[in-house]
């Protein structure tokens, strides 16, 4: 009797606790770029850009800028959130962005036809390649499916990361230019 009066205060004080991370660790622990080494070089990469001169692009009658790239508009990119990353073939520094255009989308649900909105989430993406040292940046556009923004709030181009795998997220990932000229596109 004395030990099943015992058991309740036994049990009460084992505690499994397991810390669950609620926030992205900025910085990040990727070896292979830096985001001080990102930010460089997307200082120089904008700078060389200003200091050419922006005429038309060849062979393009303006439909192309008019009806198929994606508005990215001014933005400036938080170097202080800057989270790097390693993938096997590809290191990253995803920055997220404060800029002056925020996206909605239109998107039709595959199960009943119905059109409806979600947010759309933007970040800067520096990569690097690392076998040949090449480097690039680009805008990464978030458009989650209608399941996946309803339950998962805030900005999602934060939680998300190019150099890892994309978790349970669902919907599409368009990479651009910082013009916004369409470079890739994950569903």
């Amino acid at each position: 009797m004395m030990l099943l009066l015992l058991l309740p205060l036994l049990l009460s004080g084992c505690v499994d606790e397991i810390p669950v991370t609620r926030e992205v660790p900025y910085g990040g622990d990727g070896k292979g770029l830096s985001v001080e080494e990102a930010k460089t070089f997307f200082e120089s990469y904008v700078s060389g850009k200003a200091s050419r001169s922006a005429g038309p692009e060849e062979h393009d009658n303006g439909f192309y800028i008019r009806r198929l790239m994606l508005p990215v508009g001014e933005f400036v990119p938080d170097w202080e959130e800057g989270l790097s990353t390693d993938a096997p073939s590809l290191y990253s520094v995803d920055v997220p962005v404060q800029s002056d255009f925020s996206f909605r989308v239109l998107r039709v649900d595959r199960g009943s036809g119905k059109v409806y909105q979600t947010k759309c989430w933007h970040k800067l993406v520096v990569v690097k390649d690392p076998k040949s040292g090449s480097m690039g940046c680009f805008i990464a556009f978030f458009i989650p499916d209608r399941a996946y923004a309803l339950s998962h709030g805030g900005d999602i181009g934060r939680v998300l990361t190019n150099g890892e795998e994309m978790g349970d997220y669902s919907g599409v990932k368009i990479y651009t230019t910082l013009k916004g000229r369409r470079v890739r596109v994950n569903r």
